[in-house]
């Protein structure tokens, strides 16, 4: 099979150029490592830039836990919040337009969860709300311009990946089916919105990445996959941030081969060029991304299926 998929991703590359220079100046730091090493972890930030980890797997105990810590860039500290109501892993989080933290699904032992979950900063209180018409983990998960947050693939057990994609409105705590993703099914991409559409990244099927890029726009609930416009690098359980300048850095996870990726690929959105960008201080995949005015930062994660890292805070400045 693995050797199938490498001739499909070879094909599916066809048109994705990566240029010799980057698109911008970027480089890695590191700050404060995190209290415990965590694995598939979410993560976001507040309206303030703080940064959330939140729940996840430690590899080092083999437990799944409801731990939530803050990272604060202006002291490079973390501090322990109110925990999850229940212990996940491979969750999706995305801050919505209240200011809210909104936590999506996510495995607890074998158990897939449906489960929403709201966190407000200023009270330090989790609220539990609507649940998701599709309980899933390794969803990704964007907020639209309409103010809605879309909640995209991922997958259940031995089932397929979904190719779901349900809206939540935090306004009404209600969920609208929208049109599904035009791949099969995808697990373990990444979701960054940009200007009034949506863009997610790679992810698996049946098992094995992808480099395939497919663009949702929510105001017609319309989706397009091109063949000829795909990343330079196949990956699955990778990060995905924009820098709010019309470019998107995509970065870590593992490829085709399952070799885990420190390198860093960063779409021009205007030209759809790629180009190389400042490559990770190391190789990393199931770890959390979070975003703010330009700050990227990568929590946690591991270079290995079975490396117990876990504890790092790498950051990205692409100003």
């Amino acid at each position: 099979m693995r050797a199938k998929t490498s001739i499909l991703l070879i094909a599916l590359s066809i048109g994705s150029v990566l240029a010799a220079e980057p698109a911008q100046a970027a480089s890695w730091s590191t700050g404060a490592r995190l209290p415990a090493a965590r694995v598939s972890l979410a993560a976001t930030t507040d309206a303030d830039g703080n940064v959330y980890a939140i729940g996840g797997f430690n590899p080092v105990t083999s437990s799944y836990v409801n731990t939530v810590y803050r990272y604060t860039p202006n002291t490079n500290a973390w501090t322990k919040v109110a925990p999850l109501p229940e212990a996940v892993a491979s969750a999706a989080a995305v801050r919505g337009v209240d200011g809210r933290i909104y936590v999506f699904g996510g495995l607890s032992g074998t158990q897939t969860l449906d489960a929403v979950e709201a966190y407000d900063p200023d009270t330090d209180t989790w609220t539990s709300l609507e649940p998701m018409p599709t309980a899933r983990y390794g969803a990704a998960a964007a907020l639209g311009r309409d103010g809605r947050i879309y909640v995209i693939g991922g997958c259940c057990g031995n089932e397929p990946e979904f190719n779901v994609n349900e809206a939540y409105d935090p306004t009404t705590d209600t969920w609208t089916s929208r049109a599904p993703t035009p791949a099969v099914g995808i697990a373990f991409a990444s979701a960054v919105p940009v200007g009034g559409r949506i863009f997610v990244f790679g992810g698996a099927i049946t098992g094995d990445s992808l480099p395939i890029i497919q663009v949702y726009n929510t105001a017609t609930n319309q989706w397009r996959l091109n063949f000829t416009f795909t990343m330079p690098t196949a990956r699955q359980s990778h990060g995905a941030a924009s820098d709010g300048n019309g470019h998107v850095y995509v970065f870590g996870g593992f490829d085709g081969d399952d070799v885990f990726q420190s390198s860093v690929d960063v779409l021009t959105v205007s030209d759809k060029t790629w180009t190389s960008g400042p490559s990770m201080p190391a190789a990393r995949a199931y770890f959390g991304t979070a975003s703010f005015k330009g700050t990227i930062y990568v929590l946690g994660g591991r270079s290995c299926f079975t490396c117990t890292e876990g504890r790092n805070t790498f950051i990205l400045s692409t100003a």
